[in-house]
């Protein structure tokens, strides 16, 4: 009985830990800050039709698209160049966001980002 009670503690621990929501659109928005008059991790993206993902902020004054948080670092250049490029090709991309993962104002962080066409 202990074992069953376990695994499904376990089983539930691990869906919600993995909680990502995926969308597809063109890239509206490729904004980089400096850090050292925003904070860490300033830079962000919208997609177009990405309205809502969980608890995840809207940026208002584009029509309330999802906030996509890039972090700093190697990782976060990658992401940038890929939504750049897309931008300037005018291609979809397939995004992912996990609500759980959060700057202070709520601003989700972009897990990964790819080309969708």
């Amino acid at each position: 009985m202990y074992k069953k009670i376990v695994i499904g503690i376990f089983c539930l621990v691990s869906h919600v830990a993995f909680a990502q929501i995926v969308a597809v659109g063109t890239v509206n928005l490729v904004r980089t800050s400096d850090a050292a008059l925003f904070g860490a991790d300033p830079d962000l993206m919208l997609v177009d039709g990405f309205t809502s993902a969980g608890a995840c902020a809207t940026y208002g004054s584009y029509g309330g698209l999802v906030t996509l948080g890039i972090r700093d670092g190697a990782a976060g250049n990658r992401q940038i160049a890929i939504a750049t490029a897309a931008k300037a090709l005018g291609k979809k991309v397939r995004v992912s966001v996990d609500p759980a993962y959060t700057r202070n104002d709520g601003t989700c962080f972009l897990r990964w980002i790819e080309f969708a066409e």
